[in-house]
């Protein structure tokens, strides 16, 4: 399959199982309809300004220091760079490309990978910390529902607001 139209595929994915799970998705959809009826209208197939992020496959470590894990592995297996433009996915290397089509533990990290890259897309607000636990809150629970409907055993646990936060504000 042509790497484009997979991450075009993952993007859409993304947005139709937001929408499953119960998330506005209303500006994301609404661009898209605009874009496919303005290429339409130009004679032209599909071709979106939004982008679907790149997904790249990058070494371990380059992950963990992406995540800012300095001098030992902090788990990190996927990682998306707010609001730095990149519009990149990067997922650890212990992962190989066939992961990404057949695994479905890799498509859930994908899936909240993508989950931020929406949020950081449309504006989800970062400021304090409980904003910042509730960006991963979702993308937890948009990863944990795609698990559970691949009948996925999961045992990950999401930190508490106060195990992130601690009495920050």
């Amino acid at each position: 399959m042509d790497p484009s139209l997979y991450q075009t595929l993952v993007f859409l994915f993304g947005i139709a199982f937001q929408q499953y799970l119960g998330y506005d998705t209303t500006p994301p959809v609404e661009a898209i309809k605009l874009e496919v009826r303005a290429a339409a209208n130009r004679g032209e197939r599909y071709q979106f300004s939004i982008q679907p992020p790149e997904i790249k496959i990058i070494p371990h470590s380059e992950l963990q220091k992406k995540g800012g894990c300095t001098g030992h592995d902090c788990g990190l297996l996927g990682w998306y760079s707010f609001g730095v433009g990149e519009k990149t996915i990067y997922i650890s290397d212990r992962f190989s490309v066939d992961d990404i089509y057949t695994d479905p533990y890799v498509q859930s990290i994908i899936i909240h990978e993508d989950t931020h890259y929406l949020q950081d897309l449309y504006g989800a607000p970062r400021a304090t910390c409980p904003e910042q636990w509730q960006i991963e809150r979702d993308a937890y629970n948009s990863q944990f529902k795609y698990l559970a409907m691949k009948h996925y055993a999961n045992n990950m646990v999401l930190p508490t607001i106060v195990q992130v936060c601690g009495t920050q504000k």
